[in-house]
């Protein structure tokens, strides 16, 4: 494997080989029929290269101690020749560790002289004698292309898995304004794919991205460019706000606000997007702790998505519904007014709670996990310790399930987030060891995301 992956990686060093597909046997599965995959491969292939070294030499030995042929020298070898003798295939063989020469003539029938791999010169020479009807003159050099074959080494479709490479290809279609290609680099960057992770360069595409969407849209205004335009607008606000540069989330999120705003006769997509956009600036008062800014927003928001769910009914509108009630509930707690946060936390758990009946999906019974944990924050900032604990555990309940369901990150730090609440309720109620349990538990979870993503968004 080392040396067949050696082999490939120095074929793909050659530019003019950039954009050849490579098979070879460790795409085999057990239950497949070796010989007829290995005679498809073959058949699709134009080049068959050998990666010589003295196991070629080596015989198989069955059940019984009698020596024989390998598979190579009697089944794969041979096959090639035939192709060979038909001109439908050429025959490489590179050596990458040193073999009796003498031995492997006589074992591989007409086997061409071996091209040395320590010399690059020599492998690239003999790739361009061979290789020539395989490729094209020159490589398709356009952004699309690009990128596609950056995805191809990034994930190791039909060549290696070369990450350098991948993102050379991919930065290239990117730099040339080809949308995918920014929407990828943004992805590599933020969650570490093929590269180090670092949220300032994943920002960077988004701005960059976000000219190119504004540029669309000031060229052609409609609600598509501009739906375009203001989810850009809205997910780099939420990557600075991760980073907890406020004054640049809230540029964003007043961009995208006013880009809603400025549509006239707007269609039920873009009032909600105007009303999500009220919702991310009361996001950002209330970290600012504009508690009544915040609230002028969040009504605002409110008044769009009372008016959706009752015109749509759609699952969609009701779970906004939902989010708007749930964030003025979180400013009348940080007002002290329990009793009107209960209000709003009930309101939205109504809806939790029928959406999760209905749908059954995670994202909706995730909802309802947390607003549960919402309405025992509430109990508990009364005093009333029993009620507190009874919304914990059926939040718990959800958030052990979506997290033994999906195992994913988020479920995994709700579930953290469960357990440290029941912990300050057994420390309050002065169970010592109840409450190390739980506590426990949670910093098992959170050791084990932190070192796993080694992300901001684990701690």
């Amino acid at each position: 494997r080392k040396y067949a992956q050696e082999l490939m990686r120095l074929i793909h060093k050659n530019d003019f080989c950039r954009d050849i597909a490579i098979w070879y046997d460790e795409f085999l599965t057990p239950g497949e029929n070796f010989n007829d995959n290995i005679r498809k491969a073959l058949d699709k292939s134009g080049l068959f290269v050998l990666a010589v070294t003295p196991s070629l030499l080596e015989p198989r030995i069955d059940e019984e101690g009698i020596e024989h042929k390998n598979y190579i020298e009697e089944h794969e070898y041979p096959m090639a020749k035939d192709r060979e003798r038909e001109g439908k295939i050429a025959i490489l063989p590179a050596e990458l560790v040193k073999t009796d020469s003498v031995l492997l003539s006589q074992k591989y029938e007409n086997i061409p002289d071996c091209v040395d791999s320590d010399d690059e010169n020599a492998l690239t020479e003999a790739l361009l004698a061979t290789a020539k009807k395989l490729v094209n003159d020159e490589n398709d050099n356009s952004p699309e292309h690009n990128y596609l074959i950056g995805l191809a080494y990034l994930n190791g479709i039909d060549v290696e898995v070369d990450h350098a490479r991948a993102r050379e290809m991919i930065e290239y279609a990117a730099n040339a304004d080809y949308l995918e290609a920014i929407d990828k680099m943004i992805e590599m960057y933020k969650d570490g794919i093929g590269t180090e992770r670092n949220y300032e360069t994943a920002i960077q595409w988004h701005e960059r991205k976000i000219t190119l969407l504004q540029k669309r849209y000031n060229e052609n205004p409609n609600e598509d460019n501009a739906n375009s335009l203001f989810w850009a607008l809205i997910l780099c606000g939420d990557e600075y706000k991760a980073l907890r540069k406020l004054a640049e989330a809230k540029q964003k999120y007043t961009a995208a606000k006013d880009l809603c705003e400025a549509i006239d006769n707007p269609s039920n997509n873009t009032l909600r997007n105007r009303s999500m956009s009220y919702e991310r600036l009361g996001d950002i008062y209330k970290s600012e702790g504009k508690i009544a800014e915040a609230k002028e927003y969040y009504e605002k928001a409110l008044a769009i998505a009372a008016q959706l769910a009752k015109e749509t009914n759609t699952v969609e509108a009701r779970r906004d519904l939902a989010v708007s009630y749930n964030n003025l509930g979180d400013i009348y707690k940080s007002e002290e007014n329990t009793a009107k946060a209960k209000e709003y936390y009930e309101k939205a758990l109504a809806i939790d709670e029928q959406l999760a009946k209905e749908t059954n999906t995670v994202l909706a019974r995730r909802d309802l996990s947390i607003s549960y944990s919402r309405l025992g924050n509430i109990y508990k900032s009364e005093g009333k310790t029993a009620k507190a604990k009874e919304y914990y555990e059926k939040s718990l309940a959800v958030a052990e399930q979506l997290a033994a369901e999906t195992n994913t990150v988020q479920a995994r730090r709700d579930l953290s987030i469960s357990y440290n609440n029941l912990g300050i309720i057994y420390k309050s109620e002065g169970d010592m060891a109840k409450a190390k349990e739980y506590y426990g538990k949670s910093l098992a979870i959170d050791e084990r995301l932190a070192k796993e993503t080694n992300s901001i968004f684990a701690f």
